[in-house]
């Protein structure tokens, strides 16, 4: 049977094998869903070209240039609603204020970006208050440093220095994006992927650059713990399912339907 950590057995008292999450990722532009190049709005979609059946969870992220929008947020509350997995949501979150916001619309956890970076406390407080396990941290690279994906600041991190400090904050999963292969289907950072799952003991999970299953396959064998997808679930409406089947036949331990 199916319990809440994410595994299938008969109570969480037994040893065994957890599963791998196969996530979408869906940017809101004032509240028009878009794809993302080097984490700029770069092509615009419908929400009716989404199959999310096979998704086991969704981070959807505000992504607007002009600050938090009110059509963004409203578009994320509405796919909450009609989404049976877990959702995450990120994007203008400086406040307590506008995390509370965040669960309120239905959020499930949320994803800090820049306000983790800027407040050593901000993670924490977050977590205090919610949780630990609804506390995504991003860590966003560009040419091996740690970047703000909203307005491109370079910080004085590695992508292991600042999974390592953001787990010490109080993150309780690290989003790994890189803005070189953002849009760019040539498959996730896998090298840096490796490092920062070999650092943190928290869950890792990746995006950015995925073209198809194998690219899942290999982030997976570097140590990710999910893999998020954003074009691909667009191109076709059983992309995800037929992703799970290859991956499931490869041998990776993810969740199918019976």
């Amino acid at each position: 049977m199916l319990c809440g950590c994410f595994c299938e057995c008969g109570g969480c008292n037994s040893v065994v094998m957890l599963k791998r999450r196969v996530m979408i990722g869906l940017s809101f532009d004032c509240g028009v869903l878009t794809r993302t190049k080097w984490f700029r709005p770069d092509y615009r979609y419908t929400q009716g070209f989404l199959a999310v059946e096979a998704i086991d969870e969704a981070i959807l992220v505000d992504v607007s240039r002009s600050g938090a929008s009110v059509a963004s947020r409203e578009a994320m509350r509405g796919f909450a609603e009609r989404c049976f997995a877990p959702v995450t949501f990120g994007g203008h979150l400086s406040d307590m204020a506008g995390v509370s916001e965040m669960f309120a619309l239905g959020a499930d956890k949320v994803v800090l970006g820049r306000s983790a970076l800027a407040s050593a406390d901000f993670p924490s407080r977050v977590a205090e208050k919610w949780g630990s396990q609804a506390v995504v941290v991003a860590c966003d690279i560009s040419a091996g440093r740690v970047v703000s994906a909203a307005d491109g600041v370079v910080w004085p991190y590695s992508a292991v220095e600042w999974a390592v400090e953001a787990e010490r904050r109080g993150a309780g999963e690290i989003f790994l994006q890189s803005r070189e292969r953002d849009g760019s289907l040539g498959g996730f950072p896998v090298a840096e992927l490796r490092d920062v799952a070999a650092a943190v003991k928290v869950p890792v999970v990746v995006g950015t650059g995925c073209g198809g299953w194998r690219h899942m396959a290999d982030a997976f064998d570097a140590g990710a713990d999910g893999c998020v997808t954003a074009n691909v679930h667009h191109w076709t409406e059983g992309a995800l399912a037929g992703f799970k089947g290859r991956l499931s036949g490869a041998g990776v331990a993810v969740r199918v339907a019976a």
